[in-house]
């Protein structure tokens, strides 16, 4: 799997998708309100490409329907 490069708080690193896909999904766990994907764009500072964060977003979607 490559590695995606992510800039978090000024800070550019590499790491896998699953790692990336870890991140988002305690972000919206941790969320008081539904997180829309521009909003994780900006956490991300817009190093991650919006279609990767909406593609996590569906996978997270899609395994919380199979669980239920």
């Amino acid at each position: 799997m490559n590695p995606i490069n992510v800039g978090i708080n000024g800070i550019e690193i590499s790491m896998e998708r699953d790692e990336l896909k870890s991140i988002v999904e305690n972000v919206l766990l941790a969320a008081d309100q539904p997180v829309h994907v521009d909003e994780l764009e900006k956490i991300f500072l817009n190093t991650v490409e919006k279609n990767d964060l909406q593609l996590i977003l569906e996978e997270l979607k899609e395994e919380i329907v199979t669980k239920n």
